[in-house]
Order: C-alpha cells, then structure tokens, then sequence
C-alpha cells in the first residue's frame, strides 16, 4: 500500500492501549517536553559536527514520506510537516472494508446555512458517497496525493467512536466508560483518532439496528451502515494523525464480534406508528426511506427549508423515521458528521407542526408525486363534520 514501490514497511507492533495513552500523556506533558527536544537539538549539532558532508538533501528519506506531499504547520512554535500515510490503511483494504476519498485535512469551506467556515478534512469528496462504487486502489492513490481517506461501513461493520472531549473526566474516562459498555480496546482492531479519541472496530448481526448514542454516556457514538469513519494513516484536522494502537494480524479474517452485552444497551427499540385524524404517522420509517431516497439532501442545505422538511418527515413518522432521517442528511458530504447533532434536533421536536402537506410539496419538487399516499384522510376536524353534513 506504500506509494513508493521499493519501499519496505516496518513490523507492525500492537502495545497496550493504556501504555499508549501513557506515553502519550508523558510526550505531551510540559516537564518532559523540554529535555526531550534538547536531546534532539544535540544529537543534531553532534552529527553536523562528526559528518559535515551529511544533510537533509542527501539522507535516505523513511518509507512513509517517500514521495508523498506534506504541508507545513505551525505547532508549539516549532515548523513541522504533517503526511497521509497510506501503508496503515492496508490492513482495511485488505480486511475487504471499502475505502473512499475525503477531503485534505485542512480543507475549509463556508457553511451555508450558517455562514461559517468548517472543516472538510473528515468529509467525502462526492455527493454520492453512500451509492458510489469504490475501488480500494483509486482511495490509496488519493491518499498519495495527500489526500484523507474514510472506511465505508456496511450493516454489518459497528464502530464505536469514542470522543474525549465530550467524556466526564477526559481522556482519563475513556477506558473505564468503555468497560461499563463491555469493551476492552485491546481486544478489538482501535485506532487512536487525532482528535485524542479512538475507532473500535467489530461485528454485529446484519439486520441488528442500534442507537446513535446513548443519553447516559455523552461522548460515544456508535456507527454504522450508512455512515462513515476516518480510515488511520489520515491527518485530523488539528494537525494529527490517525493510527492504529491494536490490530490483529488475521483482520483479514473479520473484526471480532460485539459483545452481547454493547449490543443490548444499544438496541434501538421499536416505537409503535401512532395513527390519528391529523395525519400522525402516516407513513412509517421504511416509507419515510423510500421518499427520502427521492431527494437530494444537497438541495436542502439552506436551514429554513431543511428544518421544514425535519419537521414534516417528524410529523409524517410520528417522530420513529429519526434514523432514516439522520442517514439521509449525513449522505451530504458537507454534513457528513453531523449525526448526533441532527439526531438530537429530531428529539427537541413535538408532535405537532409542520404536517403532511409540506412533505408532499417537497415530494412534488422532487417529481416524486406518484408516492404521495392517496388514501383519504381527513387532516382537520372541521373535515369530519363537512362530511357529517353532506351525508
């Protein structure tokens, strides 16, 4: 998976998790900070002195920056380079997971419903992203180019995405909140995410529906068809690198399955469809996905027009299609990891609002009006006592 052909990866080593996070807290620490680069500093004039003649222009280059672009940044008042490496995405292109093309990690673009800048680093490059064939071989070559690179999962693969920054505690919480869920991340392929996170990968059963998160463990998300996560070897945006703390030599095999214990707490329960004069629920979740497939989240990037349709789909569902709203939203590129954002502004709805009528108006845009469901229906009770009348 190297770019360079002649190159020769090294044996990959798989330390404890909590030895990592060790080390990493004792690197970044500022009492250890200091020697660290002094002793670097003098190794450096040392060499200069003892061999004149050796310099960065003649010295064999390491096989992960042969021929790859870098881009420099600014960290700790030091100029360092940051480089995609495609060699520590071998193992999940090999595993048979489905790489696709994201952005450069320190692509910018403006939001349009809000106007500000957000970071693209973590998002797919095309709009179709959750239909589009990939070859594994063309995301590689992207990543060559500098370029990061997601995993694609399918309603088989679970990830669990573990984000320090929302965790009661920080860093220090991940692991003990992880084994309340069943999850030891030394038994499991994990990748230590640049934000300071980690990606747990594992098995669930196929037509096993699971939640976004769970409301007593903020900071955790649990991904899955329809969704997609940052492949190691890519570049976070602040900078960091994805890579690999565990994995096994025989992922090649499968990911290991999720224990029946995640997967009880995670199961997304089934809410009953609530039928009613007003047009509540009208159409259950595997409807709501068929009309959704119909329109292209593109087209509602401007915020008003998307929370109408949020609300209509909510009131078209009775509030049950949350997922088959979250997954259609998330296939824009640029809203891509906004899913417990959107599913948490689904929740805030109540019953009633927009209805019907707005859903059909979009459906009809859509040049999807042969969906409409034409049963009759009386959406007002001034309705029912025409109808009294005229009998």
């Amino acid at each position: 998976m190297s770019c360079n052909k002649d190159s020769v990866p090294p044996s990959p080593t798989t330390p404890l998790l909590s030895d990592l996070l060790t080390q990493h807290r004792f690197l970044t620490s500022p009492a250890t900070q200091l020697p660290f680069w002094l002793s670097i500093g003098a190794v450096a004039i040392l060499a200069n002195h003892l061999m004149p003649g050796l310099n960065s222009s003649n010295m064999a280059q390491p096989f992960f920056t042969q021929n790859r672009p870098s881009r420099p940044i600014l960290q700790g008042g030091a100029n360092m380079t940051v480089t995609v490496n495609p060699d520590l995405m071998a193992p999940l292109a090999d595993a048979g997971y489905t790489l696709i093309s994201l952005h450069h990690w320190d692509t910018k673009a403006k939001c349009p419903r809000t106007g500000k800048l957000r970071i693209r680093g973590k998002s797919p490059i095309h709009r179709d992203w959750t239909k589009r064939p990939y070859r594994n071989a063309e995301a590689i070559k992207h990543a060559c180019k500098g370029g990061n690179v997601g995993v694609r999962l399918t309603t088989r693969d679970l990830v669990v995405d573990v984000d320090p920054r929302n965790l009661d505690g920080g860093r220090q919480a991940m692991l003990p909140v992880l084994k309340g869920l069943g999850l030891n991340p030394d038994h499991f392929p994990t990748v230590l995410t640049g934000g300071g996170g980690l990606h747990l990968y594992m098995l669930k059963p196929a037509r096993f529906s699971v939640v976004d998160g769970l409301h007593d463990v903020p900071g955790i998300e649990f991904k899955t068809f329809g969704r997609q996560v940052v492949a190691p070897g890519s570049v976070h945006p602040s900078g960091k690198p994805y890579i690999w703390s565990s994995v096994p030599d025989d992922l090649w095999l499968g990911a290991p399955r999720a224990p029946e214990k995640l997967l009880r707490l995670i199961r997304r329960p089934k809410r009953p469809v609530i039928r009613s004069g007003q047009g509540i629920g009208e159409h259950p979740p595997e409807e709501m996905a068929t009309i959704l497939s119909t329109l292209d989240p593109e087209d509602f990037r401007d915020h008003d027009r998307w929370l109408q349709l949020m609300m209509a789909c909510h009131h078209a569902s009775a509030g049950a299609a949350q997922q088959e709203f979250v997954d259609w939203c998330t296939a824009d590129p640029l809203y891509s990891s906004d899913g417990p954002e959107i599913a948490y502004r689904w929740d805030s709805l109540n019953r009633y609002g927009v209805g019907l009528g707005t859903l059909y108006m979009f459906m009809r845009e859509a040049g999807a009006a042969h969906l409409i469901d034409r049963r009759p229906r009386f959406d007002f009770p001034d309705d029912l006592a025409n109808l009294e009348v005229a009998q």
